[in-house]
């Protein structure tokens, strides 16, 4: 039998019984079942690799923890220094990276003599988080409703005094999160690319094709919703050449430190590339600065996952300050926001139809009829990582795009890809200078496709992550704070839109780059 903590020979038959053992753990930890075949072959994987370099005398040892009812497996192997993701294929390394950072794959360290495993996956949520949100809406409305029957005196001071100060102790705390995320999400994101190499062929032509995709979206978007909005109500908003300029030479920071203090997001995403690319210069030279920024980057987005899971609470007080305040007519009025962000997300979605209908000669109703379950995963769950297994299995069987381009495309489309957050920050910027009188200009305009861009790129890969979006969008923009609370109350819409939007997008790119690469298998995609 299998000792889970003390040391075990690396033998076929303690292999097969780490697997058991961690299969009855992830299922009494309610993970995905999907998901704990998936991991039982990764580690299975691993062992196998381990025992052909150490041989069956290797000890090693396996344990199963629970901390804050999340499951973690943890196997420690003896021996020399050998990271098992690069012992076969270098590209695996590279791909393991951009999974860790998104959660779906186990982490490798080298520590005290030890290989150190560690697979962290995420239980499966019993109720699904739309539920909640709808809920918590629910309740901020009946309670509101009933709060606003009693004195004014009251429910100023009941708002004032204590929601107000709960809402401004949420915010303070995404905003102290906020700069470490933005920067850790993109620097680790591009180190995740592999080496300069990678980057300079496939990585290179996927980002910039990222980045143009993902402005001409913004753009395009942009003019289908500014039609519905009344323009030139005052001066507040106005940015000239003059100060577009400026603000685009302002992304280079005078120093390191100061971008960070102030919570300049576009100087933080310069200051995460800068550093991302000189990382992967160095590559095998910067080896422990990689491991820390790996580990900060775990535990940043470890913190932004506890904040996420308070987001019904966040967006209840939220909710429930504006109509206790005898604001909800504001919020009443914004139903034009909604509309306007569904309009935008659409825009992106018909304009990928008609790109690879047009130019590879497919079916629009055959095309979304193969892209719609992994869509439908993110418009449900307002999670990429949980549509991830569906989103490789249709890339690689329905949509015929090669292997090696899903393993490398996905993960990096869900860090940096994210053109569904983009027009929708696009269309509330747009919408919130409508609703606070304030004038656009053309470079105003300007200024907010590239700070929505920028922001979009640098939002992080988890539920919730959005909400640091709009305190960054309101900053830059020079919008009202206020404008925070709607967009916060209206994030229970915006997020599923967005993540399903961004799932179908990379999708799309997905079939266009591999296409130009000759790495799409077009019968597949037609039939």
């Amino acid at each position: 039998m299998l000792n889970k903590q003390n040391e075990n020979k690396l033998t076929n038959e303690n292999i097969n019984l780490t697997i058991q053992n961690m299969e009855e753990f992830l299922n009494q930890m309610s993970v995905n079942r999907r998901n704990v075949i998936r991991f039982k072959l990764m580690i299975e994987e691993i062992l196998l690799t381990y025992q052909e370099i150490f041989g069956n005398e290797c000890l090693y040892t396996y344990e199963n923890i629970k901390r804050f009812s999340r499951p973690r497996i943890l196997i420690k192997i003896k021996g020399e220094s050998i990271n098992p993701f690069e012992y076969k294929d270098e590209e695996n390394s590279m791909l393991q990276k951009m999974l860790v950072s998104v959660g779906l794959a186990p982490n490798w360290q080298y520590r005290n003599g030890f290989n150190v495993i560690t697979l962290s996956p995420e239980k499966e949520k019993k109720h699904s988080p739309i539920l909640t949100l709808l809920f918590s809406v629910v309740l901020a409305c009946i309670m509101g409703g009933l709060c606003t029957l009693l004195p004014s005196n009251f429910c100023m001071g009941l708002s004032e005094q204590v929601v107000q100060p709960i809402f401004g102790m949420f915010m303070g705390l995404i905003s102290a999160v906020a700069g470490p995320l933005v920067f850790l999400s993109v620097l680790w994101g591009i180190f995740s690319i592999g080496d300069i190499a990678t980057f300079g062929s496939i990585g290179k032509k996927m980002v910039l094709h990222f980045l143009f995709m993902i402005f001409g979206l913004t753009i395009i978007s942009g003019c289908a919703v500014i039609p519905f909005f009344k323009m030139g109500m005052g001066d507040s908003g106005q940015v000239g050449f003059s100060e577009l300029f400026k603000m685009i030479l302002d992304i280079v920071p005078s120093n390191c430190f100061l971008p960070f203090s102030e919570g300049n997001s576009l100087q933080i995403i310069f200051i995460a590339i800068a550093i991302g690319v000189a990382m992967l210069f160095f590559n095998d030279k910067v080896t422990l600065i990689a491991r820390f920024v790996e580990e900060a980057n775990m535990i940043i987005q470890f913190i932004m996952k506890g904040v996420s899971s308070l987001v019904s609470v966040f967006v209840f007080c939220s909710l429930f300050d504006l109509i206790i305040s005898g604001k909800a007519g504001v919020l009443l009025g914004s139903y034009k926001i909604v509309l306007m962000v569904l309009l935008s997300s659409c825009v992106v979605i018909i304009v990928y139809i008609l790109i690879i209908s047009i130019g590879k000669k497919v079916s629009p109703l055959c095309l979304i009829k193969k892209m719609l379950p992994a869509f439908l995963i993110g418009l449900t769950t307002a999670s990429s990582a949980a549509a991830f297994a569906t989103n490789v299995e249709t890339c690689e069987k329905k949509l015929g795009i090669h292997k090696k381009m899903v393993d490398f495309g996905i993960p990096l489309g869900q860090v940096m890809f994210r053109p569904g957050i983009s027009v929708q920050l696009f269309s509330i910027g747009i919408a919130m200078a409508e609703m606070y009188g304030m004038g656009v200009s053309l470079p105003w305009l300007a200024a907010l496709i590239l700070v929505s861009v920028m922001i979009s790129i640098a939002a992080p890969p988890v539920p919730g992550g959005g909400l640091t979006c709009y305190t960054i969008l309101v900053l830059q923009m020079g919008i009202p704070s206020e404008a925070v609370s709607i967009a916060v109350a209206l994030n229970v819409i915006f997020e599923f839109v967005a993540t399903a939007t961004n799932i179908f997008s990379i999708q799309a790119e997905l079939i266009g780059i591999s296409g130009s690469l000759d790495m799409l298998d077009k019968d597949i995609l037609r039939n």
